[in-house]
């Protein structure tokens, strides 16, 4: 599946002591990947967070309808993200391992982007670290844990939903209550 994406970085950081023994997670010994959406154009990322599971990142540029808008004003405008987005932002500090929100553009491409991002590791996933404890809390009993293909997936949706003909449209902020559900 990597190899389809062709990868401007494929990247191991995490120290995986605590991990869960047993799991999808030890047969990715990758920690993040960059590549750019043959669909899109949108720089794309997944990286592993602390607990070892995966968040997914689309990167828009300073053209873009939603560069510098963050993810709690957009939650009803996007497609795709795992749990719903959870992270905006430029890119972080990246650190020595090459470990942050961040990549290293290819030559002509844009090194200021926003990444819009989503995680993994909600109260119905199953991460590595969680898989690992003594003590699992109790929501994690029909936690799933989310694969790299899974939250590729996830992440090539969002690039999508980034192009929808809505996004020039002006938007109402909506809010819901249990009688519309």
């Amino acid at each position: 599946m990597l190899d389809s994406l062709n990868p401007s970085e494929s990247l191991s950081f995490r120290d995986r002591d605590g991990w869960g023994a047993e799991g999808e997670w030890n047969s990715e010994p990758l920690d993040k990947v960059v590549w750019i959406d043959k669909a899109t154009g949108f720089d794309c990322m997944i990286h592993r967070n602390y607990s070892g599971a995966w968040c997914g990142y689309v990167g828009v540029t300073t053209d873009h309808d939603y560069f510098g808008v963050g993810y709690d004003r957009l939650h009803w405008h996007t497609e795709g993200e795992h749990g719903g987005l959870t992270f905006t932002g430029l890119c972080s500090p990246r650190r020595e391992d090459g470990a942050g929100i961040c990549h290293l553009p290819l030559e002509g491409r844009p090194d200021k982007v926003w990444w819009l991002g989503f995680d993994c590791n909600h109260c119905q996933d199953l991460s590595p670290q969680e898989a690992g404890r003594d003590d699992p809390m109790p929501w994690t009993e029909d936690a799933v844990y989310r694969p790299l293909p899974y939250v590729i997936g996830c992440v090539q949706k969002l690039a999508a939903s980034l192009l929808g003909p809505d996004l020039r449209e002006p938007h109402e902020e909506r809010s819901y209550t249990d009688e519309e559900e």
